[in-house]
């Protein structure tokens, strides 16, 4: 039950000294007769009045101490500060090719103070033409990739289907088996899946079809199975790196005025992903990158002066950084104490819950401080002298200076310059945030409050499919007592049907937009996974693809036109748009499943497409190809069934006056 949040300091003094005034005639007996302000007894009741009123606003002023210690009991922690990620692209010298060695710096020319980002893992750097070809082909259909633009990969009706992607290379890569070649594969997917760079990017997302690897070698092509290929798009799920370990890879065909061509196929047995994938760019050379730093040091001061900026001198010696900021909780600190031993110290989050014998600190970013304790909360530091007697690791970076745009320059931060001609990076920098504040912690906690964790409503089970990480559910309805394998009703059973997210863009061909989205394999086990872990126990629980009913639609029509085909491209857009399943179809939020459609209702959605100076006479409904049409009454298409358009024919007839009626 939800309770009205409670207010303990709306208590004033004029309520206050109105209660103490009725209550004196029966303490006193009647012997206190004269309650005017002239009254010394007044007058101290009326301070006392005041003092009260000053600690009773107290009672909603929370200290951050409690709420650390209640985020505690609830296992809440806030979040440090994020380090942004990018993707570099680094090409090196003409004849030259190298490995890149994991944490290799790289810092933004123009940026200061400077701005350094390192590498996450090894990576292989070839000498290779920039300029990407790449070739899809489904069936009879063969497409390619021209910059500026993009390239729909596979399809979406089953059956097999590759793309070849064709890299021109000056140098043969190397034989070496551990070395591992990374491109970058941007696509074009919704706004709600993370790319595979992005710090809250999903890790647990099955691909929706099966993709096999191939590269060019003596003869043919060769799959490259096992750690030989990590695929970070997940199938072409999102954006992501391509790993290889190139080892045999043979030129596909020489080029007689250029560099020898080497090709990597993808292919598909059967393509049954929801939407097209749409490539927009292949960059070779590729390398994710992040907002931190490694620094070590040997050489640290430790200033005894106590900072007036706290009470209870908790700024007792601080250390001071340099440069970027670090990590609040990725410091750590050695000191030589007078005992002559080395002893390690550890960052916290407040010193408040250490002892006395705690050896901690506490890092202030903002100030780019370390603060120790006063001997009640946390340990004061006794070094063996104000020399050489600190040493620190720390991580620094992070905070939202990372966010950088695309396209910046960079250059090698090391002593030893790797024959680079140049470094850019190929995506924003993304992830980059602040440490949370307290307000920011008591108001996710607040949320998280909110958030549905148990299926025990209809509404709970098509909220948690909606919030599915890694996919993207666009519109999810649970049907309770529908099962799979019964037609009537069955307690405890409960079938979600999913209907994935496609795009709407009105730029792209009709060819390319998928009217009845239809969730792949993956996106209908990780649903079923996360709902399963939600469930109640004892019900059961399906997921399955939302079905659709085929339509075809007769629209009659009076009045002249000049352009027949407009019209009837107009009446078929405003028709797709009413019967779309997806958002702002229907009344907004896509079609209702089960939703019998009413000849009167599309009448009314093909006259906006018609306009003003038209009339639609009538709209007559075929379901399945049936060939029965119904104009008048309602066509009912199902239970839980949604609607597909297939075909939408436009009859011109005479506009006609009526004479007659009432007058």
């Amino acid at each position: 039950m939800a309770l009205e949040p409670v207010v303990l300091d709306d208590l004033t003094w004029a309520g206050m000294m109105e209660a103490i005034r009725r209550r004196i005639p029966a303490a006193s007996g009647g012997a206190w007769s004269l309650h005017a302000p002239v009254d010394a007894g007044m007058t101290l009741l009326e301070l006392y009045a005041w003092l009260l009123e000053q600690r009773v606003y107290w009672l909603d002023q929370t200290p951050d101490a409690l709420v650390h210690a209640a985020l505690r009991l609830l296992d809440v922690r806030a979040f440090g500060t994020r380090a942004a990620r990018t993707v570099l692209c680094l090409q090196p010298l003409a004849g030259h090719s190298l490995e890149l060695s994991a944490r290799t710096a790289f810092r933004v020319s123009e940026a200061e103070p400077p701005l350094v980002f390192t590498t996450l893992g090894d990576t292989l750097l070839l000498d290779v033409n920039f300029e990407v070809a790449a070739t899809a082909r489904a069936g009879s259909d063969t497409r390619r990739l021209s910059p500026p633009g993009e390239l729909e990969l596979f399809r979406t009706d089953g059956g097999g289907a590759e793309a070849r992607f064709d890299f021109a290379l000056a140098t043969p890569p190397p034989a070496d088996p551990r070395r591992a070649w990374k491109v970058l594969i941007e696509l074009d997917t919704s706004p709600r899946i993370a790319p595979e760079w992005h710090p809250s990017a999903a890790r647990l997302a099955p691909p929706p079809a099966h993709v096999r690897w191939w590269i060019s070698a003596a003869g043919g092509r060769t799959e490259l199975t096992g750690d030989r290929v990590r695929d970070g798009t997940l199938g072409f799920r999102r954006p992501g790196l391509l790993e290889l370990r190139p080892a045999g890879w043979q030129p596909w065909r020489p080029e007689p005025n250029g560099d020898p061509v080497y090709s990597v196929w993808a292919t598909v047995d059967d393509s049954r992903f929801v939407y097209r994938p749409r490539l927009r760019r292949l960059v070779p050379n590729a390398v994710v990158a992040e907002h931190r730093r490694r620094v070590h040091r040997a050489r640290l001061t430790l200033d005894p002066r106590p900072s007036p900026a706290r009470e209870l001198g908790l700024e007792l010696a601080p250390l001071r950084f340099d440069g970027d900021g670090p990590f609040e909780r990725d410091v750590e600190v050695r000191l030589l104490e007078r005992d002559g031993v080395w002893h390690s110290w550890t960052a916290t989050d407040e010193l408040q819950r250490h002892g006395p014998d705690a050896r901690v600190f506490e890092v202030d970013r903002a100030r780019q401080r370390a603060f120790f304790g006063d001997g009640y909360h946390g340990r004061i530091p006794t070094p063996a002298s104000n020399g050489v007697n600190a040493r620190f690791t720390a991580a620094m970076g992070g905070g939202p200076r990372g966010n950088v745009g695309r396209g910046l320059d960079w250059e090698f931060t090391g002593t030893q310059t790797p024959p680079l001609s140049r470094v850019a990076n190929a995506v924003e920098g993304v992830g980059g945030d602040d440490a949370e504040t307290i307000d920011l912690v008591r108001a996710r906690c607040a949320a998280a409050q909110k958030q549905v964790t148990r299926a025990v409503l209809k509404s709970d089970y098509e909220d948690i499919a909606l919030a599915t990480p890694g996919v993207d559910v666009a519109r999810a309805y649970a049907a309770l007592g529908a099962h799979p394998r019964h037609a009537c009703p069955v307690a405890g059973a409960v079938t979600v049907f999913v209907v994935p997210w496609a795009p709407r863009d009105e730029s792209l061909p009709e060819a390319s937009l998928v009217r009845a989205p239809f969730a792949d394999t993956g996106m209908l086990r990780t649903v079923r996974a996360r709902l399963r872990r939600r469930r109640l126990v004892g019900s059961e629980v399906f997921v399955r693809p939302a079905s659709y009913r085929r339509v075809a639609l007769s629209v009659t029509v009076a009045g002249a036109v000049h352009d027949p085909r407009a019209l009837q491209a107009r009446i078929e857009r405003a028709l797709r748009r009413f019967l779309d399943p997806l958002p702002p179809g229907g009344d907004g939020g896509g079609w209702p499943f089960g939703a019998p459609l009413r000849p009167s209702a599309l009448v009314r959605a093909a006259q906006v497409g018609a306009g003003d100076k038209l009339e639609v006479r009538s709209v007559a409904v075929a379901l399945d190809g049936t060939g029965e049409a119904e104009d008048c009454a309602d066509v009912p298409i199902g239970a839980h069934a949604l609607v597909a358009l297939t075909s939408c024919v436009i009859t011109l007839v005479p506009h006609q006056v009526t004479v007659g009626g009432l007058r």
